[in-house]
Order: C-alpha cells, then sequence, then structure tokens
C-alpha cells in the first residue's frame, strides 16, 4: 500500500535570505549555460508581439478605442503570458530534473502541460481584473470628485496616473502572496504530476508568510526598474505629441522605447526564472519533507517522452 504524504507533519526550515539568494545563484550560476537555450524563442516571440503593439498603436501616438481598446487593455497581456509560459515550464523542468531529462528544448513545443500552465495563468489574471475593476469602481466616485485639470491626448491627469500605479502595486504584492500559497501547481504542471489546489494550499500554510516574502525580495529588482521605467516612459511621452517634436526627434524617441522594451522584457524573463527557481526548489524540498521515513531523497519523475533536445 502506498503511503500518503502526511500534510501536518511534513516540515522544513524556509531561510528567506538563503532561499532568496540560492535561487539567484542557480539562475546565474549553476545554471546560466542555459540561459540562452531556454530564452532564444521566447524571448524573440515576446519581442515580436511587442513590437505588433506598438505598430497597433503607431509607437503610442494613437490610441485604440471600443473594442480595439479592450483587446489592448485586457486581451493582449493573454497574448503577451504565452512566450512566458513557455519559457517557465521549461525551467521548472530543468530545476526539477536537472541538465539531460531536464535541459530545455532549442525549438519548444506548446503541448499539454503549457495549456494546462496557461490555463491556471488565465484564471489568476481574469481574478486579477475582477479585483481591480471591483476596486476601481468602488473608488470611482472618489475620482469624480477630485480636481480634473486638462488631459493631453486621453492620457489621465498625474494624480490619476500615480493612484493607478498605487492600486496595481498593491494588486501585484496581493498576487504574490496568492503564488506563494498555489504555486506549487505550477512545478507540478512541469512535472506531469497531479497536485491539487486545496493541498498546495494546506502545504504552504506552515511557512506561507516566509515564502511570501521570499517572492518579494526575488521580484523586488525587477519591480524597482519597472517602476523607473514607467516613469521614464511618462516623461517621455510629452515629446510624442503633436508639434512636440520633429519627425526625426520622434523616430529616434521610438527607437529608444524600442530599445527599453528589450530590457525590460530581458529583465522580466530572468525574473520569472529566479520566481520559478525559488518555487520549484521550495516544492522538492516540501515534497521530500513529507516522504515517508527512510525514503531516499528522489527528483520528480518525468513523463515518458521519445523526443530529444535538439
Amino acid at each position: 500500500m502506498t503511503q500518503e504524504p502526511d500534510r501536518t507533519s511534513g516540515r522544513f526550515d524556509l531561510a528567506v535570505w538563503g532561499t532568496v539568494v540560492g535561487s539567484f545563484r542557480t539562475v546565474f550560476v549553476d545554471h546560466r549555460g542555459h540561459l540562452p537555450r531556454a530564452l532564444c524563442v521566447p524571448f524573440l516571440l515576446s519581442l515580436l508581439l511587442s513590437f505588433l503593439w506598438f505598430h497597433t498603436t503607431d509607437f503610442g501616438q494613437s490610441h485604440p478605442e471600443g473594442l480595439a481598446s479592450f483587446a489592448g487593455m485586457f486581451l493582449w497581456p493573454i497574448a503577451d503570458a504565452v512566450p512566458f509560459v513557455i519559457f517557465a515550464v521549461s525551467w521548472h523542468r530543468l530545476i526539477l530534473f536537472g541538465p539531460g531529462k531536464g535541459t530545455p528544448h532549442l525549438w519548444p513545443v506548446f503541448g499539454a502541460r503549457h495549456v494546462s500552465y496557461f490555463g491556471y495563468f488565465f484564471l489568476y489574471y481574469v481574478g486579477y481584473v475582477i479585483v481591480a475593476a471591483l476596486f476601481f469602481f468602488a473608488f470611482a466616485g472618489l475620482l469624480a470628485a477630485l480636481p480634473s485639470p486638462s488631459m493631453v491626448r486621453g492620457v489621465p491627469p498625474a494624480y490619476r496616473v500615480e493612484f493607478y500605479a498605487l492600486v496595481t502595486l498593491l494588486l501585484d504584492v496581493a498576487g504574490l502572496y496568492v503564488v506563494a500559497r498555489i504555486g506549487f501547481v505550477l512545478p507540478a504542471i512541469a512535472a506531469d504530476r497531479a497536485y491539487p489546489l486545496a493541498d498546495t494550499w494546506a502545504d504552504t500554510k506552515a511557512f506561507q508568510w516566509r515564502l511570501f516574502g521570499s517572492l518579494v525580495l526575488a521580484t523586488l529588482p525587477y519591480a524597482l526598474f519597472n517602476k523607473l521605467y514607467y516613469i521614464v516612459s511618462n516623461g517621455l511621452e510629452p515629446l510624442a505629441m503633436p508639434g512636440a517634436a520633429s519627425a526625426t526627434t520622434w523616430q529616434q524617441l521610438a527607437a529608444v522605447l524600442m530599445a527599453n522594451e528589450v530590457v525590460v522584457a530581458l529583465i522580466a524573463f530572468l525574473t520569472t526564472a529566479i520566481g520559478a527557481t525559488l518555487i520549484t526548489q521550495v516544492f522538492t524540498k516540501q515534497l521530500a519533507s513529507q516522504a515517508p521515513p527512510g525514503t531516499p531523497p528522489s527528483k520528480p519523475q518525468p513523463a515518458e517522452t521519445k523526443r530529444k533536445p535538439v
């Protein structure tokens, strides 16, 4: 008879700083040679999507309305998540199985595990949008009562932009807590292993705040850079207004924005690698802590596949 894992006694010491440092070391030291292979296709696909979006909006000079605006606000982030799903699944498997069985494919195929992984992202994203919408509807009256300075080409006033940034930051922090509680399902999907949400919620209860703190520290560099980019891009936007710059100047500005997008995308992928590494390493420690006494340590076994890395 197979002994079920003891979810009440499986415990291990989760040191926040050691967990964060370990995830950085794994990404940038232990597996740095696998980064280019894992990043190649997803990174280029992400840049292609960004370029298509920039081209659609004429590099920010036009603002879609109606259905196009809805697609830009809600549907485009979903499409943009596909490259990150491809990369995250590959990276989870590298951390789980190591070089060899876990070596990333140069030309990954979007398969069943990617669909499942994307499905959880979609549910998370829908929940995020619903909570954000409810929050903004609740404060719509407050926003309407605030002074309304003149608007430039439909861009919200500064105070509304900062309010939006603050709300999204708070929602992102809350989202990290959700990831800390249900994040074990992600490496489980990559390993083709059944792992119900109820189990991951129960398994992370004992160290939920330490895992949450680890995720916050691991993603802090990207959050700070993203905020800086947000401030800089908003400062550059007036240069794109009609009559504010010559065509040559605008072309130069568009090139700068695309170059910035490359940097932002690269940091986003590296942050994904760090976060996926952190969750996966804690996941494997939790599985080991739940193993029956005397069970030798082992890694999750990957599903059988005939495909070899390219």
